[in-house]
């Protein structure tokens, strides 16, 4: 079991009571990422939890085994829709989304095509390893917001001239908030 703040991720194996005060989310094995091993996946697990997600419908692009989606239902949020091209993670994420009993909650789908255009999000979750790849998919993921809707995204550690190209980016979007430097990256 790995704790972050208040998520408890355990494997589906594990049997132990979830400790108090924490949510579980139980993950099968799998070599896809975002298990929460990793200091990216921690670092949004936290940043998660300073939102109020209750009542709310999450849109989690780049789902990996849907940890975040899962997280983000855990907590109270009315709904997710995780978006995740890779064959192996999509198995892992609707194995997943059955252990913890998600499957009502939980859209998986491959593409933002999928989607349908006026579909809106009160909170999106961009987690992608390249930049190149944030700065390509965050104008889109960021059309999918609602009116006061919010993104929250990290980024491996990059050079000054890629994060000022990221600020960049975030300002084109039309986003506020304060980019911040983190132990496995940085995060909106």
């Amino acid at each position: 079991m790995i704790r972050v703040g208040v998520i408890a991720l355990m494997g589906d194996w594990d049997n132990s009571p979830v400790p108090e005060g924490c949510v579980a989310v139980r993950l099968v094995p799998s070599h896809s990422s975002g298990h929460g091993w990793d200091p990216t996946t921690q670092a949004m697990l936290l940043a998660l939890q300073r939102q109020n997600v209750a009542g709310k419908a999450v849109l989690d692009f780049g789902a990996g085994v849907g940890t975040l989606a899962l997280a983000s239902l855990a907590l109270g949020a009315r709904e997710a829709v995780g978006v995740e091209t890779h064959p192996e993670a999509i198995h892992a994420l609707r194995r997943n989304s059955t252990v913890n009993q998600c499957d009502d909650r939980l859209k998986i789908v491959r593409s933002l095509n999928d989607i349908p255009s006026d579909a809106r999000y009160d909170l999106a979750l961009l987690t992608l390893f390249d930049l190149q790849a944030i700065l390509e998919w965050l104008p889109r993921v960021t059309s999918y917001l609602a009116s006061g809707g919010v993104l929250l995204f990290t980024c491996q550690p990059c050079s000054a001239r890629e994060r000022d190209a990221l600020v960049i980016a975030v300002l084109a979007a039309g986003l506020t908030g304060a980019l911040s430097e983190q132990p496995g990256g940085w995060l909106l």
